[in-house]
């Protein structure tokens, strides 16, 4: 599994910004992974899953999880944030 957070500025909060999971491998394209607003979405690559989003208001952190089952180590994921 793996996660990435990012701290949102003070004045926002995870109402106000969009996440758009993406994954793809070293070379490749990178493809959509759902669109953010709905848990467990299938990534179009390998056997990788976009889990969920998770606000963290003590940090102001907002995190993306994956999970990657396959044994392609080449894989990688982006979060792509966008304010509303």
């Amino acid at each position: 599994m793996c996660s990435m957070c990012l701290g949102l500025p003070a004045a926002l909060s995870p109402k106000d910004v969009t996440l758009h999971p993406f994954a793809g491998t070293v070379n490749g394209p990178m493809l959509a992974c759902g669109d953010g607003a709905v848990e467990y979405a299938e990534c179009a690559i390998g056997w990788s899953r976009f889990e969920q989003i998770e606000f963290y208001p003590d940090t102001h952190k907002i995190c993306g999880r994956f999970k990657n089952w396959s044994d392609n180590r080449d894989i990688v994921i982006r979060i792509e944030v966008k304010q509303k």
